[in-house]
């Protein structure tokens, strides 16, 4: 998984990758498995209870108007093997993620995103 130049499945600096940034980090799916199962080798009797799920054009159900579509989310591996099994129907709601990632290949995109925000939270209050 892991060579002298980086990651093993990321052969370019992502910013790089002329591939869209969906696709570039979809490979971190095969990176959070190899750590899986090393875990499982080295700790047998210890259970996974949360699971990798990359669904960046699916936006979870929510109570409030929401279309907010994170690229990644940790789930629980009961909800992500539905997942895995029936991505568009099954349930996908924000009250069952642990944990929601987003992914960018350029820095300054987050932070020019997160900026935005800030600004436009501002001005609204």
């Amino acid at each position: 998984m892991i060579t002298a130049s980086g990651w093993k499945v990321f052969s370019d600096n992502p910013k790089d990758d002329s591939r869209h940034e969906n696709k570039v980090y979809g490979q971190l799916t095969s990176v959070f498995d190899a750590v899986i199962e090393a875990t499982k080798s080295l700790y047998p009797v210890h259970t996974q209870h949360f699971a990798l799920v990359m669904l960046p054009n699916r936006p979870l159900s929510s109570d409030r108007t929401s279309r907010t579509e994170p690229d990644a989310t940790f789930l629980p591996t009961n909800i992500a093997s539905d997942l895995n099994a029936d991505e568009k129907n099954a349930s996908y709601s924000w009250y069952d993620i642990a944990n929601p990632a987003e992914f960018k290949k350029e820095p300054e995109t987050s932070i020019r995103i997160r900026n935005s925000v800030s600004l436009l939270t501002s001005c609204a209050s």
